[in-house]
């Protein structure tokens, strides 16, 4: 195992310093920018389904819109359940807990599935959300009204835990950012056969 030396600085142009290895090599330099502030999104608000309908087609007209999400309150933030617990270390879920997973998906299924295969991390990855495991995925949909259903519908399952939420909230991200950052997508069809496209 090599071991490398690493000493950091923070200042207000970032965080740098310099790294050496034990075998004696010349120091090498590492800089790490500073996070931006997280930036408020531009937002609507909607007073009437009327209003939210015509936000909608607004939003697909103007903005190109074509992936949605809804939250049952507006404080959310658009974070995964796996950090919403806390949990950072996409490490240890990718080496402890999706294998797990995994064996239980293949002995349920008869299938089996090769975790180093990107196909199949990504079947096993959808498996998991779709079944509540903590996941670093997001559910999105291709329609604003199905991203609002969900939205209101914990909103309403969690009218006694959470009475001061009075807004839902529905995200919208445009063409141009998903095909910037697309990966596969896991689709599941009612005969339990699962494709990726």
């Amino acid at each position: 195992m090599l071991l490398a030396r690493i000493e950091l600085k923070s200042s207000a142009t970032g965080t740098a310093g310099q790294w050496n290895t034990e075998l004696g090599r010349p120091e090498n330099s590492i800089l790490f920018a500073p996070i931006d502030p997280p930036r408020t999104l531009p937002s609507d608000t909607c007073s009437s389904w009327n209003e939210f309908k015509a936000w909608a087609s607004q939003v697909r007209t103007d903005h190109d819109a074509v992936s949605f999400r809804g939250h049952g309150n507006r404080e959310f933030k658009l974070q995964t359940t796996l950090h919403r617990m806390g949990r950072c270390r996409l490490d240890r879920f990718c080496t402890d807990e999706l294998p797990e997973f995994s064996n239980h998906a293949e002995a349920l299924l008869q299938m089996q599935f090769k975790l180093g295969d990107g196909d199949d991390f990504s079947t096993v990855l959808g498996l998991a959300q779709h079944h509540g495991l903590p996941t670093p995925m997001l559910d999105w949909t291709g329609s604003p009204y199905v991203a609002a259903f969900f939205a209101f519908s914990d909103a309403l399952d969690s009218l006694g835990t959470r009475p001061d939420a009075t807004h839902v909230r529905v995200y919208a991200l445009n063409r141009k950012f998903v095909d910037a950052l697309k990966f596969p997508v896991v689709r599941f069809h009612r005969s339990g056969r699962i494709s990726l496209t």
